[in-house]
């Protein structure tokens, strides 16, 4: 019973990260990927937490926040996001 309400954030991920080799940009890796239900292509940018400083996870929340409240016709828009703590054992 308790798996039915247990629910895996990354599996329900309406994207997928394509296996072709990633670009570093400033606190970001940027990665291709595609929407499972489409095929659509899309941008993922992924920040890892353990690899960066307090200062630069402060400053990929604000950035992840902002992203969503954004819209102009010459930027990326932002379709969705997931923010996933990796527990290490």
């Amino acid at each position: 019973m308790w798996s039915f309400f247990a629910r895996d954030p990354v599996k329900d991920f309406a994207y997928e990260i394509l296996p072709e080799s990633p670009e570093k940009s400033g606190i970001w890796t940027l990665h291709r990927g595609k929407r499972k239900t489409s095929g659509d292509p899309v941008s993922v940018f992924v920040y890892e937490v353990a690899q960066g400083t307090e200062q630069q996870t402060q400053l990929a929340k604000a950035a992840f926040k902002r992203m969503k409240t954004l819209r102009h016709p010459n930027i990326l828009a932002y379709v969705d996001g997931l923010e996933v703590r990796v527990f290490s054992v």
